[in-house]
């Protein structure tokens, strides 16, 4: 499968083990539909945001008519998008 958009990943270490990249979002076009215009994600920063000495990912996106910033607590292998907003058409 092919994707047109460009997914939001960041790399995870663990104890000496090999590095693996954990999905945080993304869109996977396998094909072009009629109209199809994709997003754009990328990690932009990285913090403890809730004070339980763990940290979070910030990540923003952006498409053709509007934009956004959502939080993901990473925990192990697993993300999950805890807050997000954003604006546009």
């Amino acid at each position: 499968m092919e994707s047109s958009a460009f997914p939001q990943k960041i790399r995870h270490f663990s104890g000496g083990e090999k590095a693996k990249n954990i999905l945080l979002a993304g869109e996977f076009h396998p094909r072009a539909g009629q109209f199809d215009a994709p997003a754009f994600y990328t990690p932009a920063s990285v913090f403890d945001a809730n004070g339980d000495g763990k940290l979070e990912v910030l990540g923003r996106g952006r498409y053709y008519e509007g934009d956004w910033t959502s939080l993901y607590e990473v925990r192990g292998e697993n993300a999950k998008q805890v807050l997000s907003e954003g604006c546009g058409a």
